[in-house]
C-alpha cells in the first residue's frame, strides 16, 4: 500500500512538472512575441517625439525597423554574391586617411539561408524578418529547456529565460543579424548532446562554423561538453579513455564541422586566393590585429569604445565569480566569445557578442533564485533594453 501510494504521488508530481513546463513555454512564446510589439510601437513613440528619426508607417517600414548596420552586408552578398578578388589588397586595406572594406569579412552561413527562402520569392527584409522572429523564439524556449535541466527546477529555468528575454542589449535576437540563429543553435546542440541525437549534433555544428567565427572556437568546448556528459572527463580528471566507446561515438559527430570548415577554406581559396579570406578581410578592412585580449580594452577614447570596454570587464567579473558554479565545457563557453573579440582589438560590438553567451544568465538566475522582487527587476533590465533598443534606431555607433 505504501508503495503505491509512493507510485501516485511521483505520478502526480510529475504531471504537474509537465503541465507547468507546457505553461511556461505559452508564456514565453507569448511574451516574445509581446516584446517585439513593444519594439515597434517604441519605434513610433520615436518617431512622434523626434525628427532627426522616420520611418515609412507600413509593413515595409515595420520590417524594415530591424535592418541597420551589417544587414546591408549581408544583403549585399544575397544579391551580389562575394565580391570579385583579382589581387590580395581587394580583400581589405586601410589607412589614416581612408579604407577599402570587403563583403569577405562576413561568413557564408546567414546569406545561405537568406537566399534559400528568397526562392519562396522573399525579399531580403522580409526572410530576415520572419528568421529573426522565429529563431528568436526557438531560442528562447530552447534555453528555458536547457535552463530548467541546469536547474534541475522548471521556476528557476523559466526566471533565467526571462532575464535573457528582458537584459539590456537583448534586442539583437530580433534584428536582421545572425544572434538569434547562432543562440538556437548551440542551444539546439547542447541539448542534442544532452539526449544523445548524434545525427543532430553533427548538422548543427556543421552549419554553426559557417554562421560566425566564435562558432569555430566553440567546437573545443563542445567537444569537451560531449566528453562531460558521456561520463568521460569530470571537471579536469578523465573517467574513461579518449579511446573509449563513449568516447569515440560522442566525437564521431565533430568531424563533419571540421569538414565543413575545411569546405569552407577551399571555397575562399578558389575564389580569393586565400584560404582564410574571412579573416584577412576582417584584419585589413577593419583594421584587426592579433594582441593579447585585455589589450583591446580601452584603445579607443570614444564612449561607445570606453562602455564596451567597461561591459566586456563587469562580465569578466561575472565569469570569475561564477566560474566553480559551472563545469569546464560552460566556463569555456562564456570565455571564447568574449576573449575572441578583444585578442582581435575589436570593442565595437562587445555587448551584441555577449548577449549570445547565455550560460550568463544561468549564473544570474542561480545568484537570483531565493531574491523575492527578482521578477521586480525584469522590467528595470527590459527598460534599459528600449533605451539601447533607441540607438539601434537611430543607426548610432553604439548598436553596432
Amino acid at each position: 500500500m505504501f508503495k503505491v501510494l509512493k507510485v501516485q504521488k511521483f505520478l502526480h508530481s510529475l504531471w504537474h512538472k509537465m503541465k507547468a513546463k507546457k505553461l511556461h513555454i505559452i508564456q514565453i512564446i507569448l511574451i516574445a512575441i509581446l516584446i517585439k510589439v513593444v519594439y515597434i510601437v517604441f519605434a513610433f513613440v520615436v518617431d512622434s517625439m523626434s525628427q532627426d528619426f522616420g520611418f515609412s508607417h507600413d509593413a515595409k517600414g515595420v520590417v524594415g525597423l530591424f535592418k541597420r548596420n551589417d544587414s546591408y552586408w549581408y544583403e549585399d552578398i544575397c544579391r551580389n554574391g562575394y565580391n570579385e578578388i583579382s589581387e590580395a589588397r581587394d580583400l581589405g586595406w586601410s589607412s589614416q586617411e581612408s579604407l577599402h572594406q570587403s563583403n569577405w569579412g562576413f561568413m557564408p552561413g546567414y546569406p545561405m539561408l537568406i537566399s534559400a527562402l528568397s526562392y519562396l520569392g522573399l525579399s531580403f527584409n522580409t526572410a530576415g524578418f520572419i528568421l529573426a522572429f522565429c529563431f528568436s523564439i526557438l531560442a528562447f524556449v530552447l534555453f528555458y529547456w536547457l535552463a530548467s535541466i541546469w536547474f534541475n527546477d522548471n521556476r528557476n529555468g523559466f526566471f533565467a529565460t526571462l532575464l535573457f528575454m528582458c537584459f539590456p542589449f537583448h534586442y539583437y535576437f530580433s534584428v536582421l543579424y545572425t544572434e538569434s540563429i547562432f543562440c538556437a543553435l548551440l542551444i539546439g546542440l547542447m541539448l542534442a548532446v544532452i539526449k544523445k541525437r548524434w545525427i543532430i549534433v553533427a548538422c548543427l555544428a556543421s552549419y554553426l562554423v559557417i554562421l560566425r567565427a566564435s562558432g569555430i572556437v566553440l567546437m573545443l568546448p563542445l567537444a569537451i561538453f560531449i566528453l562531460e556528459n558521456q561520463g568521460v572527463l569530470d571537471k579536469l580528471k578523465l573517467r574513461k579513455s579518449l579511446l573509449s566507446k563513449d568516447a569515440i561515438i560522442g566525437l564521431i559527430p565533430l568531424v563533419f564541422p571540421a569538414l565543413a570548415f575545411v569546405g569552407y577554406c577551399y571555397f575562399q581559396n578558389i575564389n580569393t586566393g586565400d584560404s582564410f579570406a574571412y579573416t584577412t578581410a576582417q584584419q585589413q578592412g577593419w583594421n584587426r590585429e592579433f594582441m593579447f585580449p585585455l589589450a583591446g580594452l580601452f584603445r579607443s577614447g570614444s564612449f561607445v569604445g570606453q562602455f564596451n570596454s567597461i561591459y566586456a570587464i563587469v562580465f569578466m567579473v561575472v565569469a570569475f565569480l561564477g566560474m566553480k558554479r559551472l563545469t569546464l565545457s560552460y566556463n569555456l563557453i562564456l570565455w571564447f566569445p568574449l576573449l575572441l573579440p578583444l585578442a582581435a582589438g575589436n570593442v565595437e560590438g562587445l555587448p551584441r557578442y555577449i548577449s549570445t553567451i547565455f550560460p550568463f544568465m544561468f549564473l544570474f538566475g542561480y545568484w537570483l533564485k531565493n531574491v523575492k522582487w527578482r521578477m521586480l527587476l525584469l522590467p528595470i533590465l527590459f527598460g534599459i533594453q528600449l533605451y539601447t533598443f533607441y540607438f539601434w534606431l537611430i543607426s548610432h555607433p553604439f548598436s553596432r
